[in-house]
């Protein structure tokens, strides 16, 4: 008897302790998502942006050429032109500077606004209206001197480096009290020059 209580009360102990024992849950079974990859977009996306890419420095070549195209285009119209207008509208201009001339120096280059460069014998007419041209456009606010001229009704306004500007009384609107109201006229003038560089006459023997 004794043997079967033992029995007994182990079975139940048994039973107990399974029933303290917590039973092992199950966890879930991770959901696997698969992913498809289209490999044919994602290489027309990369050609997309590097086709972008290329269009935007292209565009950018184009507009810095045309910048440089429209200086340079600007820069031709700002650059004086060569021409000579009929001498028979400047007469009087004409007559004035020479009378402001050594008769000595038969050779010699006027612009409309009055500017002239004074050549030696042994040129040609193109050489000394090219080296005038040259001669005139690089005038750079040059220090001048101002002289009453001997016989021509006005002043002659030069430079050391061999400038002349014929400045007529009719220039200066008011009595002349000292000379740097003709020296800026003169100046004007041989500026106007420089920048239109319009030959009106060319003198020789």
């Amino acid at each position: 008897m004794k043997k079967f209580l033992t029995y007994f009360l182990l079975c139940l102990l048994v039973i107990g302790c399974k029933k303290d024992i917590p039973e092992a849950k199950t966890l879930p079974t991770p959901e696997i998502v698969v992913v498809k990859i289209d490999s044919t977009a994602i290489l027309d996306s990369i050609a997309r942006v590097d086709s972008i890419a290329r269009l935007d420095s292209i565009t950018k070549v184009i507009e810095r050429n045309k910048a440089v195209a429209a200086k340079k285009k600007a820069s031709i119209k700002r650059a004086p032109k060569i021409v000579s207008k009929d001498e028979s509208a400047y007469k009087s201009l004409i007559f004035n500077v020479q009378l402001g001339i050594n008769p000595k120096r038969k050779n010699w280059v006027l612009f409309q606004n009055g500017t002239y460069i004074v050549f030696p014998d042994g040129y040609t007419k193109d050489q000394m209206k090219n080296a005038a041209i040259k001669l005139v456009k690089s005038f750079n606010n040059n220090a001048l001197n101002v002289q009453k001229s001997n016989f021509a009704k006005g002043w002659i306004v030069s430079t050391s480096g061999g400038i002349y500007n014929y400045v007529s009384k009719s220039q200066i609107r008011k009595v002349v009290t000292d000379f740097k109201e003709v020296s800026a006229r003169g100046e004007k003038n041989i500026i106007k020059d420089k920048l239109e560089a319009v030959v009106v006459h060319i003198n020789t023997k």
